[in-house]
């Protein structure tokens, strides 16, 4: 890996740039880790967002500082949807300097390609001098130091252990034991959490934030399940969520059934997830051959 590249975790970058904006902004953070405490107040980095989200979203609460580390970029969606988990979990984000990286410069407006982008890069003198960071729609992250790409975020993730391939490996291990089954209609429990199933079609009912590794030990791919009940207060870890924002483009979306307003749900893109509250509204679900409502207690 490039000198210019700290790895600091399975999945936290920090990147050190010669000349970006200031001397301050030096140091560039994707991902994070709870070890990032380990530097001190004496270092401050640059916030960068990806959709992809490496590490943890939810360390940030322990570990976001917003009078030391001032700034934020990313493109503008998942930029909101981060400071909105921010600011719901109490962390105070009015002295962050956002940007959004859609507007940030005006050079790259015409730029239609990737290839039309280094080309650019190439070409122009001013901008060949200075470092940057170039932000893609599908969530990926490239640093340039000058003229040098010395980071890109896609490549080094694959270097990395994948999750959701995993998840998928380990549920089809335990799946031929519970496949039959899945055909017909029925109910499994596994844990805390609690299964309805019909023709493969999946719903989950859980008040445990394991919900991912209750489903992979009945032989259920996380990714798969098309409804999502969360009781009270059921905060989803790092595997849940990842699951969640694995889930194949072309699939129907994952309704997720809450009665209570969820801190972390704007870190899900709406264009895979339907967020639905029990508690304002009556909910009929069709899964598959079996219909689950849930209804409000209002009278």
């Amino acid at each position: 890996m490039n000198k210019r590249v700290f790895q600091i975790d399975q999945e936290c970058f920090i990147v050190y740039v010669e000349e970006l904006s200031s001397k301050k902004e030096r140091f560039l953070r994707i991902g994070n880790s709870s070890f990032l405490k380990e530097f001190g107040e004496n270092l401050t980095f640059v916030t960068l967002l990806s959709k992809i989200y490496p590490g943890d979203p939810f360390h940030e609460l322990d570990i976001f500082r917003p009078n030391v580390d001032r700034k934020i970029i990313g493109l503008r969606d998942i930029t909101k949807r981060f400071l909105y988990f921010l600011k719901e979990n109490n962390i105070n984000v009015s002295n962050v300097n956002i940007v959004y990286a859609e507007e940030a410069s005006d050079l790259f407006k015409e730029i239609k390609s990737e290839e039309d982008f280094l080309k650019k890069i190439e070409n122009d003198k001013k901008i060949s001098k200075h470092s940057f960071a170039s932000f893609y729609g599908d969530g990926n992250i490239r640093i340039f130091n000058k003229n040098e790409v010395i980071f890109d975020l896609k490549e080094s993730m694959l270097n990395k252990l994948n999750e959701a391939q995993e998840i998928k490996r380990l549920a089809y291990y335990f799946l031929r034991y519970y496949k039959n089954s899945y055909e017909k209609t029925g109910i499994i429990h596994s844990s805390k959490s609690f299964f309805v199933f019909s023709e493969n079609n999946f719903a989950c009912i859980t008040d445990s934030s394991s919900w991912v590794k209750d489903a992979i030990r009945v032989g259920i791919d996380p990714t798969k399940i098309d409804l999502l009940y969360l009781t009270e207060k059921t905060t989803p870890g790092i595997l849940c969520l990842k699951s969640i924002l694995n889930r194949d483009k072309d699939e129907p979306k994952l309704k997720i059934i809450h009665n209570e307003k969820i801190r972390w749900e704007k870190l899900l893109s709406p264009d895979n997830v339907l967020s639905l509250n029990s508690n304002k509204k009556s909910i009929s679900h069709l899964n598959s051959r079996m219909r689950s409502p849930y209804e409000n207690d209002a009278e």
